[in-house]
């Protein structure tokens, strides 16, 4: 399927539930504004904006989540000083949102935050939590191969799988590791470490993940079962600038979903305790 996903220019109704999938060959920012314009109305969420927030219509009511203030994201990205972020409305760890309630939300954005985060399957459990029936989530994620991730491997659904069961400790150092020796180009093992423990001491928010459009379609798609969730996928629209690209999901809860219960009264694995789930000993 991976394989074929990535040789399609158009994928249709071979892939249940999709609406619609285009793989554009030019565009923009702007571009992925007109498109999110179609899905998102109410009232919502945007995570990490920083300073790129979804320039929304007026009526709309967007809050800002970040887990750092605006202060520490200028002090983890000194290169970012003259930028001028939007403020944070709520301080929380984007992983879990726990200072949301269940099913408050019309729609969620995160446009390039999954890769960012330890354990994206953990917030994209969150995020259908405190969606409303009928609610979307906008999904925006760079392309590994057309930005400083291209010399680095997918990372596979079985590795999002563990850190979502086990938790992502296991899984830190070899990911600034990793990002040290294939993005950073340390020059030796000693070199490697020595960049991997200060991004790790500082907390930097590396790519601790990366995916090709086609694979972070999959993982998606395979995530439902693993979070005993269900959505829609309205859409999947890949965006080429000059020298970086991008794939903005948008994905709909279904308007018959009751929060992480399903229908049957039972609940969905994403609300059980850890050790429920065999996870943490």
């Amino acid at each position: 399927m991976l394989e074929r996903l990535h040789k399609m220019r158009f994928v249709g109704p071979a892939l249940t539930g999709v609406k619609k999938v285009v793989y554009s060959v030019t565009g923009g920012l702007s571009r992925r504004e007109r498109l999110m314009r179609r899905y998102v109305r109410g009232s919502g969420l945007e995570i990490g904006a920083f300073d790129a927030p979804y320039r929304h219509p007026p009526g709309l009511k967007v809050r800002y989540v970040d887990r750092f203030t605006v202060g520490q994201s200028r002090h983890l990205h000194p290169e970012l000083a003259k930028l001028k972020p939007v403020p944070v409305d709520i301080l929380d760890d984007v992983e879990y949102l726990r200072t949301i309630p269940d099913v408050s939300q019309d729609f969620v954005i995160a446009n390039h935050v999954l890769e960012h985060l330890q354990n994206p399957l953990q917030a994209l459990s969150a995020i259908f939590r405190v969606l409303k029936p009928g609610g979307v989530v906008c999904l925006a994620v760079p392309d590994r191969r057309k930005s400083f991730d291209s010399g680095r491997p997918p990372t596979p659904f079985s590795h999002v799988v563990r850190d979502y069961r086990e938790g992502p400790a296991r899984g830190e150092w070899p990911h600034y590791q990793e990002y040290a020796t294939l993005v950073e180009k340390a020059r030796n093992e000693g070199d490697r470490d020595n960049r991997a423990s200060t991004l790790q001491s500082t907390g930097y928010p590396i790519h601790f993940h990366c995916w090709s459009p086609a694979e972070a379609l999959v993982m998606l798609l395979r995530a439902q079962e693993v979070l005993g969730v269900e959505f829609e996928l309205e859409l999947a629209a890949q965006e080429v600038f000059r020298t970086v690209s991008e794939v903005l999901f948008v994905l709909r809860k279904p308007a018959d979903s009751l929060g992480g219960r399903r229908l049957d009264g039972t609940f969905a694995e994403s609300e059980l305790e850890p050790a429920a789930r065999g996870g943490f000993s």
